[in-house]
């Protein structure tokens, strides 16, 4: 299937979603999917303009019939301008054309994110079933922003500061159960095990500097755009995180429509954040137990 789309302040977009059988290519039990799109669009805004793509394929697979494979990717490209509206006056929004944009035309946002997902699913039985699912994924970014402070003393210049904040972060995370079936005559019961384990870190970097002010009522675009490294640097931290957490539930079915759902989780979680400018470094550990209980009629 694919679609093309067209509207107003030039929008224009592409939709796909491809698919099939890969059973016969690969001789077991596989399918595949690629879905995407790409998007391109201006404003009711001035200058303010943005643009998309993304791809997410993935494919599934069996081996033997009681196994099950699933690998699913994306990869999503963004970039716009970043856009913080119509400055206040007396509380409100300033009386101003709704399309008056404050910041510059060199501002600009870029982002890329990248995900990647592995499950595993195992049939030991008809009672039995063990499962895995890994996830990974990144996020970058990359922005100039020409924000608002708010207005002049006479209220009729915009104060603003441009700040360039690039960040980056990466993701993983492994979940581990086990699911057993048992009947208790009566009553049936969906038992659950499981454990995840997750890693966190993140990258932070925020320079500003006060910028020259702009007309409320007739904003005029002359400004050039800063060196951005010669910036006066406010915000230079790396963040780091790890969770480890065990949890089990027992899901009771009572006839065809009552079921209850009893479970306990315990976490433990540490972050770090350490600030490159003073040397400072930051622990802390936390550690709770969530119960959780539910009664539902099907």
């Amino acid at each position: 299937e694919v679609t093309l789309t067209a509207g107003s302040d030039n929008l224009r977009r592409l939709d796909a979603d491809l698919g099939g059988d890969l059973g016969g290519a690969l001789g077991t039990q596989a399918a595949f999917r690629v879905t995407g799109a790409h998007e391109t669009a201006d404003s009711y805004r001035d200058v303010v303009h943005s643009e998309r793509s993304v791809l997410a394929p993935s494919v599934a697979w069996s081996a033997g019939g009681r196994t099950h494979f699933l690998l699913q990717t994306e990869f999503l490209h963004q970039r716009r301008t970043p856009d913080r509206g119509i400055p206040s006056l007396n509380g409100v929004p300033a009386a101003v054309p709704v399309s008056h944009f404050y910041g510059e035309p060199y501002d600009y946002a870029t982002t890329d994110a990248r995900n990647a997902r592995f499950g595993v699913e195992h049939a030991v039985n008809d009672k039995l079933t063990l499962r895995n699912n890994l996830q990974y994924s990144t996020l970058s970014l990359d922005a100039v922003n020409t924000r608002t402070l708010g207005l002049s003393t006479d209220k009729t210049q915009v104060r603003r500061q441009v700040t360039y904040f690039p960040q980056d972060q990466a993701n993983y995370l492994n979940q581990t159960e086990v699911v057993y079936e048992l009947d208790a005559g009566a009553v049936q019961h969906a038992l659950l095990a499981g454990l995840e384990l997750g890693h966190q870190k993140a990258n932070r970097l925020v320079r500003a500097v006060t910028a020259s002010t702009i007309s409320l009522q007739a904003p005029q675009y002359v400004a050039a755009m800063p060196n951005l490294s010669a910036l006066p640097l406010t915000i230079d931290s790396a963040f780091k995180a790890d969770t480890a957490a065990l949890y089990t539930q027992d899901q009771l079915s009572f006839g065809p429509h009552w079921k209850a759902l009893a479970g306990l989780r315990f976490d433990q979680f540490r972050q770090t954040q350490a600030d490159h400018r003073t040397g400072l470094v930051q622990d802390r550990n936390d550690s709770v137990w969530s119960p959780r209980v539910g009664m539902v009629y099907q």
